[in-house]
């Protein structure tokens, strides 16, 4: 046993805020993956197929496909390596890489296979992560068309590499549409202020949160209008808003199924 194993000790991990990149540490973590049970000429055919290359007939051995191999790797762009890691990778250790590097994805198992997804320890704390799919399992029937749009929300959000506008703009559109069926009203601003004006003045009060909403998505170049500048959205900034505007649609869905609505 190593002296750093037996008194516990390891480097300070950096801060969990890198996105779209695969540093050396996790395509090592690729290349012992496929390594393992392959040899070099296996990993070799692995990555050929992931890259649309046919093989080289003249590598036969390990001592052959070692160099193209490692070429390969060094060569994926960063989310061909993680769909690789999806397929082949071990969830232990590339959660570890993503620790050590500071990427900010999460590999995850279920009865599905493995997914790498957003690190987002503060929304699972939180229990706001699952409000997209909750909006998702409600929008079917005469809300369909909505749910489109809202798939369209959630696939921006969570491509590799995200869309941050587009995610901002496609959840919006499912709100207004959800509003729109709901109300008759063509805008999100008018379906709110109709939707909620004979309620009481608490519950009227929230029309001013689609209101607020709806007026920041129309200054987002991009998201409601032309786009004349690139507008530097975050994830965060886009992952709240499509929080925000499942849980709005969860909220009028909710309503309307239980006759609660004006």
């Amino acid at each position: 046993m190593s002296f750093s194993s037996r008194h516990n000790l390891r480097r300070t991990p950096p801060p969990r805020n890198k996105y779209e990149q695969a540093p050396d540490d996790l395509r090592l973590v690729l290349r012992d993956a496929l390594l393992e049970g392959r040899g070099w000429v296996g990993t070799y055919r692995v990555l050929c197929d992931a890259m649309h290359r046919l093989p080289d007939s003249g590598i036969w051995g390990d001592s052959f496909a070692r160099e193209p191999a490692v070429e390969m790797l060094e060569d994926l762009e960063w989310f061909e390596v993680f769909d690789l890691l999806e397929e082949y990778g071990d969830p232990e250790a590339v959660n570890a890489s993503f620790e050590r590097t500071g990427l900010a994805y999460e590999m995850t198992s279920n009865r599905r296979g493995q997914r790498i997804e957003v690190f987002d320890p503060e929304g699972e704390e939180l229990e706001v992560d699952d409000i997209p799919e909750i909006a998702a399992s409600l929008l079917e029937g005469r809300f369909s068309e909505p749910g489109k749009q809202w798939g369209r929300a959630l696939s921006a959000l969570r491509g590799r590499p995200a869309e941050h506008t587009q995610a901002i703009h496609e959840a919006m559109g499912a709100l207004e549409g959800v509003l729109r069926i709901l109300t008759g009203k063509n805008t999100l601003g008018d379906g709110a202020k109709a939707y909620f004006k004979d309620r009481d003045d608490w519950v009227r009060a929230m029309s001013s949160a689609f209101n607020a909403m709806y007026g920041y998505a129309s200054q987002v170049p991009g998201a409601r209008h032309g786009q004349w500048k690139d507008p530097g959205t975050q994830l965060a900034e886009a992952t709240f808003v499509v929080r925000f505007c499942g849980s709005a649609i969860a909220f009028l869905l909710t309503e309307e199924r239980m006759g609660q609505q004006p």
